[in-house]
């Protein structure tokens, strides 16, 4: 009986740590972290945090974080002397909102992606921005013109074959009024 339980237990482990290690190879290899408050004082942000459908833009400047929505509508927010402790890290920016539709377990997500193009950062080391789409959750890039889904795992649907968006593990809480961008 005890054989049975350690081997049912190792199983479980086993299955566990198979899991993880898929969700793990989503998300990007690379470095990325923001963290960003009062959502509630950017429309273009909170829109895209918690309006399924909706997508912005941030970059930053070094002393503005600059959110943009897919009508080039954007707000610029200043840097305080404690965002220069956690500086934000990222290829070109970041991607983030709130797919369409639900996920696979019936829940509302969002997502954050970076805004350089994956496929000619990854071929030439060029950091191309890639612009949002204004009726769809896509973005294109302006150099290689690949256009990629936000709403499917960053997924190339146009263009040559090559790299899916690079994926980043994102937070909002609503009751810190505080979003985080990290892998």
């Amino acid at each position: 009986m005890k054989k049975l339980l350690f081997l049912s237990s190792l199983l479980a482990a086993l299955l566990l740590c198979a899991s993880c290690d898929k969700a793990e190879s989503e998300r990007s290899s690379y470095r990325a972290f923001m963290r960003f408050s009062p959502v509630t004082g950017v429309p273009q942000l909170l829109a895209a945090l918690t309006s399924p459908g909706m997508f912005c833009t941030i970059t930053f400047s070094a002393q503005y974080y600059i959110f943009t929505a897919p009508d080039g509508k954007s707000t610029s927010y200043p840097r305080t002397a404690l965002d220069a402790y956690g500086q934000p890290q990222f290829i070109a920016g970041f991607i983030v909102g709130m797919p369409p539709g639900v996920d696979m377990n019936g829940q509302m997500r969002i997502v954050g992606y970076d805004l350089a193009c994956p496929t000619c950062y990854n071929a030439s080391a060029l950091t191309k921005r890639l612009t949002l789409d204004l009726t769809l959750p896509y973005a294109r890039c302006p150099q290689c013109n690949r256009l990629y889904d936000l709403s499917n795992k960053g997924i190339i649907i146009e263009g040559d074959r090559g790299n899916n968006l690079e994926t980043y593990s994102i937070a909002y809480t609503p009751a810190q009024d505080a979003v985080v961008i990290q892998n």
